[in-house]
């Protein structure tokens, strides 16, 4: 499946653009990612914008979110059993490198 297509097909569950590419980019590499991520990917401030798209993520059971250990940013985890994940043409292979995200963000 190409970028392209991924994009278009993340993108039926209500993203923008924007949203749906930052959403294949986090699922494709760790499924972990903090506001200001999709802020830099984005080019936008960080602000009202970044905390509706995650506050959506969060009520759509498409993430969940965890509190760093210095208690200011949160970590955010894509779902692996989300709608979103099932038309990226090939399972998530989130789980092992969830397991190293979680210990950097906890050490």
């Amino acid at each position: 499946m190409t970028w392209d297509e991924r994009v278009a097909s993340v993108r039926l569950h209500g993203f923008t653009d924007r949203q749906a590419a930052f959403l294949v980019t986090v699922m494709l590499h760790a499924g972990v990612c903090l506001g200001r991520h999709y802020c830099n990917f984005s080019g936008i401030a960080y602000g009202r914008k970044m905390h509706d798209f995650f506050q959506s993520l969060l009520a759509r059971g498409y993430a969940t979110a965890r509190t760093c250990d210095h208690h200011k940013a949160r970590a955010y985890t894509t779902s692996i059993t989300s709608p979103c994940t099932a038309p990226l043409g090939n399972p998530i292979t989130a789980t092992g490198n969830l397991r190293r995200c979680r210990v950097r963000l906890s050490a």
